[in-house]
């Protein structure tokens, strides 16, 4: 792999993410996908390692596998992913400055308020792939049955604000952040649903099989195990009061659950 070739392999990556050497599943290969898959087949083992080094400097990583790792690979296929590195810093390119534009509703709307929002959809999303499935966070295997709809999510989302409006919260540091939940009106929830799926499916942390249905991809399920307990750093960088200011929120997903829930929650703690 040369200068030129390791620079349309990363101007691919940053694109989709990854690449796919053979297409399954009545899929077709992207424009270029092909080459780049050829690039990567037949660099060498220091030309792979220089690379994965030229990475890590973006806090990224390259993952590799094959059809006997995972279901979902065509038959004698490779597939390569780029993750974020769970050790490193991740470059603002990777769409944090887009996370907060798309979740926001409102003009000049604050990082604290979108990334409020997209932080309690993005754990309902988690209730609904892991929790709800009684799928482990290293259950990367799972991701094909990890299949569920917008209408489960907004659901799931309108069930989760009625909840914390029902606990209501002490004095604190979470007093501003019940206020913005609380504040949701009208069709505001399934609008921000409608930007946390957009932004999920553009990062091919999920991808879309029907008009109302998504499945989390394998990109999304290895990322995951890997980066998890660090995987708001990579998504929100909150500069009103941290991600700090968000983590007894979090709880209050914890503290009125039904058993069933408190018990499949685990598995996306643990």
């Amino acid at each position: 792999m040369n200068m030129i070739e390791m620079g349309q392999v990363f101007a691919y990556l940053l694109k989709y993410r990854y690449v796919e050497s053979k297409s399954g599943d009545q899929k077709r290969h992207r424009p270029g996908e092909g080459d780049i898959a050829a690039i990567l087949q037949s660099c060498s083992p220091e030309a792979f390692e220089s690379f994965q080094q030229f990475l890590d400097g973006h806090g990224l990583q390259l993952r590799e596998y094959r059809d006997t790792d995972f279901k979902g690979i065509a038959p004698g296929g490779r597939i390569w992913l780029m993750m974020r590195n769970p050790t490193g810093v991740v470059a603002p390119y990777m769409g944090v400055d887009r996370l907060h534009q798309m979740m926001a509703l409102r003009e000049n709307e604050s990082r604290l308020t979108t990334s409020t929002w997209f932080l309690h959809v993005w754990l309902m999303y988690l209730a609904l792939i892991y929790t709800r499935l009684g799928r482990g966070v290293a259950e990367v295997s799972k991701y094909q049955d990890a299949v569920f709809t917008k209408t489960q999510l907004v659901e799931a989302v309108v069930s989760h604000l009625e909840q914390v409006r029902r606990i209501g919260v002490d004095k604190g540091a979470e007093e501003t952040v019940f206020a913005i939940l609380d504040a949701a009106k009208g069709g505001e929830v399934d609008r921000r649903v409608n930007s946390f799926l957009d932004l999920m499916r553009d990062a091919a942390l999920i991808v879309s099989i029907d008009s109302d249905t998504y499945q989390q991809t394998l990109l999304g399920a290895a990322e995951f195990s890997e980066s998890y307990g660090r995987t708001l750093q990579h998504y929100l960088h909150i500069e009103e009061g941290g991600v700090d200011g968000l983590e007894n929120v979090t709880n209050i997903l914890m503290a009125d659950s039904p058993e069933e829930n408190r018990e499949g929650s685990a598995h996306v703690s643990d």
